[in-house]
Order: C-alpha cells, then structure tokens, then sequence
C-alpha cells in the first residue's frame, strides 16, 4: 500500500478549483538473469567457511549474466516487459 500524499504548495485560491492526484509508483518490473550460481558451490570453490554466504548472507544463488548480456539489454528487457503490461 503506497502512503498518501498531500499538496501543501497549492494556494487556497487554486486549491479549491483543483482536485487531488494520486502520485507515486504505479509499476515494477525486475529481470533476472537464467544463469546463476550455487552459493553453496562457490563457497567450496572460493575455499571459504561453508555457511559463510549461503547462512551468513542467506542466499542460495547468485545470478550472473551471459556473454550475450550487458547492463543495456538487461534495462530493456525489464522495461519490454513492463510495456507489455
């Protein structure tokens, strides 16, 4: 539930002829890679405490983008998507 909002710059003049817009978010899209990586896995390879990512940080994998992927395609992709909407 997104909290209201209240117009304090209005003058009682123009305040009475206009009425309330409701502002704020009104979508979220998020995109996440296919490709990702077992924390567990990683913690082995890295040679690091078992736990140390997957009980310490509390993930179970990390996402990583393909060769064919860079910041770009992964904002248009989001953006695709919340346009389909």
């Amino acid at each position: 539930m997104l909290p209201q909002t209240y117009d304090t710059t209005m003058s009682s003049a123009s305040s009475s002829s206009s009425s309330s817009k409701n502002v704020g978010i009104l979508a979220l899209e998020v995109y996440t890679p296919r490709t990702y990586v077992k924390q567990s896995a990683l913690e082995e390879h890295m040679g690091v405490a078992p736990g140390k990512y997957t009980l310490g940080l509390g993930q179970e994998g990390l996402a990583v983008t393909g060769d064919a992927e860079d910041v770009n395609s992964l904002c248009l992709t989001a953006v695709h998507s919340l346009l389909e909407k």
